[in-house]
């Protein structure tokens, strides 16, 4: 397969590309003003190996630098890169700094999977009007659910500023967390629920409709 020649900026799609014949790597942003928000990086698996995806983000963060803006990662990716090159991190704000240059557990994929099937748990009962139900109140695993969704709720308007960006961006990350944990929206309810609000909570499909 021809190697990796260069990295484009395509600034309609807002994300920055890497072809090769027959495929794409990107890595997704949202530019504002005063900051570059990293979303996702997706790297086809014929890519996989051959270094690209630091490519795709030493580019954002070289333009970043060049353009003055801070940067926000939301990618786990970008996160970690970032954690291993000292170059970038200025690029974080003060406040954002020590939680993002944090070494990582040797567990962090496993906590990052639980913490996101709990954030869909949360996100069923927010659609659902059920963060106030007595049952999921006195649960010690909705609070956990509820602490873990406001922060990152709290991170994301840092990036967005935008409710609707904000719900989007949980629906559809979290929709494709537990795909790629083999699990649906029915799955998280099903495993945190209480014996007594055990139904999902939702019409068929309104997730999908963003209802």
């Amino acid at each position: 397969m021809e190697i990796l020649r260069e990295i484009v900026n395509n600034e309609t799609e807002q994300r920055f590309e890497a072809h090769v014949p027959g495929h794409t790597a990107f890595l997704a942003y949202r530019r504002f003003p005063d900051r570059l928000v990293l979303v996702h990086t997706e790297v086809p698996p014929a890519l996989e190996g051959k270094g690209i995806a630091g490519k795709l983000v030493a580019r954002a963060l070289d333009f970043a630098q060049a353009a003055h803006l801070r940067v926000i990662p939301l990618c786990p990716y970008v996160t970690s890169f970032v954690r291993k090159h000292p170059e970038y991190h200025d690029l974080l704000s003060a406040e954002d700094r020590p939680r993002i240059l944090a070494a990582e557990p040797e567990n962090a994929g496993v906590q990052r999977a639980d913490s996101l099937r709990l954030m869909a748990f949360y996100e069923i009962a927010r659609r659902g009007n059920l963060t106030n139900h007595p049952d999921l109140m006195r649960s010690p695993v909705f609070q956990k659910a509820r602490e873990l969704y406001e922060a990152r709720a709290k991170y994301l308007w840092e990036a967005f500023q935008s409710q609707e960006a904000i719900n989007d961006y949980f629906k559809f990350h979290l929709e494709g967390a537990l795909t790629s944990q083999g699990k649906s929206w029915e799955d998280a309810w099903a495993e945190f629920a209480p014996k007594s609000l055990k139904s999902f909570p939702l019409p068929s499909g309104a997730l999908l409709r963003g209802e």
